[in-house]
């Protein structure tokens, strides 16, 4: 039995298999293998399923929140839900399937040494129109929220603009003003805040870049 597929459209891994498969996988996108190489041991990830990843996000937040920016998509009985609408819901989703390509993406984040987990990580995708416009956007972070994974709303207030520097940065800041970090011996409510706007803006600015 297949580990996992990729057909022409999309990525699909069945839920009872272990987050080491997917790092093994090598039709899975690197977005998403390279949080769990990065900060998940081999023994984690081969302790742990897909499933439990998906529904304790603290387990790998970081792969969580790409998840989130690579529109992933979860299936249950025939149901398929937005992942990003399936945080809060702990079902037994019996597939993860992740539509290719991925839009142009990037993640950045902060951590006290360059092997500790992140303090904050910042992910994004956007795609551009012709004109260099924004036509989608998609966040998430970690660290900076109550929840393992934190995804920002109203972006789309943002359509439209400019792919510039100055349209990045009003969006970290609209981002940061959402943010409900809370003090920690890694660091601060305030420097958790003040991380999320850097990121975000580094992180989107990255994934144009890539456009």
């Amino acid at each position: 039995m297949a580990l996992a597929s990729s057909p022409a459209t999309g990525w699909r891994v069945a839920t009872d298999r272990s987050l080491e498969a997917v790092v093994r996988d090598p039709t899975a996108p690197e977005f998403l293998r390279a949080p769990l190489t990065r900060w998940l041991t081999w023994q984690v990830r081969n302790q742990t399923t897909v499933l439990q990843a998906l529904r304790a996000p603290q387990l790998a937040p970081a792969w969580a929140a790409n998840l989130v920016v690579a529109a992933a998509q979860v299936e249950h009985d025939g149901t398929t839900r937005a992942f990003a609408d399936a945080l809060a819901r702990a079902r037994p989703w019996q597939h993860l399937t992740v539509p290719l390509p991925l839009w142009p993406h990037a993640a950045d984040w902060v951590a006290r040494a360059p092997t500790d987990p992140p303090i904050v990580y910042a992910a994004a995708a956007v795609r551009l129109d012709d004109q260099g416009r924004v036509q989608g956007l998609r966040l998430a972070l970690t660290g900076v929220s109550p929840r393992p994974v934190f995804v920002p709303q109203g972006l789309e207030a943002f359509l439209g603009r400019a792919a510039e520097p100055e349209t990045w940065a009003a969006v970290a800041q609209a981002v940061a003003a959402q943010t409900r970090p809370k003090d920690d011996f890694r660091g601060s409510a305030e420097y958790r805040r003040a991380m999320a706007q850097v990121l975000t803006r580094r992180a989107l600015q990255a994934a144009a870049t890539a456009a």
